[in-house]
This record gives structure tokens, sequence and C-alpha cells, in this order.
């Protein structure tokens, strides 16, 4: 009798499993790599946010006599500000509670996408201390500044 050489039916069945078995967790690590891409990719830009409203407000801060004349937020947290002596201003503001605000230097916008930014301020011997509350979206940071 002649030895057959080739390829079963049943050996077949078997790679073709064992290809859809490989194919799948190959399809399922590429999934969780890409949904960490994004998640990461939203961070950066919410921190993105704050870095470019910081570069803006410490250099404002470190300004050489400068005097917070007025720092007043509303009762819902809609709206914020901070006004400073020279004539120079921040303003926080969202339309309502679900959508997402947005931070102006005097009438120019600088940051978007911002959840929350509040303003307050404390005068101690000719000195302010001001305290900025930073949201947007899972990134939140509260930092204290005060004047030269």
């Amino acid at each position: 009798m002649k030895k057959q050489n080739g390829m079963t039916l049943i050996s077949l069945i078997i790679y073709i499993i064992a290809l859809l078995v490989v194919m799948a967790v190959i399809t399922m690590l590429t999934g969780y790599f890409y949904n960490n891409v994004n998640i990461d990719s939203e961070i950066n830009d919410n921190m993105a946010q704050f870095t470019q409203f910081n570069s803006y407000f410490a250099g404002e801060i470190n300004t050489k006599d400068i005097k917070v004349l007025d720092a007043e937020t509303s009762s819902d947290e809609c709206s914020s500000y901070i006004a400073f002596s020279n004539k120079n201003t921040y303003t926080f503001s969202k339309p309502n509670a679900e959508s997402k605000g947005a931070i102006y230097f005097n009438e120019v916008q600088i940051c978007n996408n911002v959840d929350k930014c509040l303003f307050t301020s404390v005068e101690e011997n000719g000195k302010y201390t001001i305290t900025v509350d930073f949201q947007s979206g899972s990134f939140k940071n509260t930092i204290t500044y005060t004047t030269k």
C-alpha cells in the first residue's frame, strides 16, 4: 500500500481554528493599545489647556508691583474673573452647567474645553495670594500664586 501524503479535512479545520484564535488575540491586544492611546491623548489635551493658561497667568503674576483689583466667582461656578491693576482681566465662562467653558485673557480666548476655573484672592501685607481651581476633563489642579 502506498503512503498517502496530503492534508486531511480534520487537519485543515484545526489549522483554521488555530489561525482564528491567533487573529482574535491580536485584535484584542490592538484594541486595548488604541484605547489607551486615545485616553492618553485626551489627558494630554487637558494638561495642555492648563499649561497654556498657566504660562499666561504666571507671567501676569510675576509682573512687578501688580495688584489684584477684584476677583469674583458666580454662585453656580459658571463664571469667574480676576482683574489686575495693569487693566488685564482673566475670565472663565461657560454657557451652562452641562457644556464646556473657555478662559479669556482680556477678550482673547486662550483656553477651551475647560470645566472649571475659579479665582480667589487674599491680600496680606501688600502681597496677594491667588488660588486658581482648574479642571478640564479628568485633569484637576489647584495652584496658588503669590505676587512679588
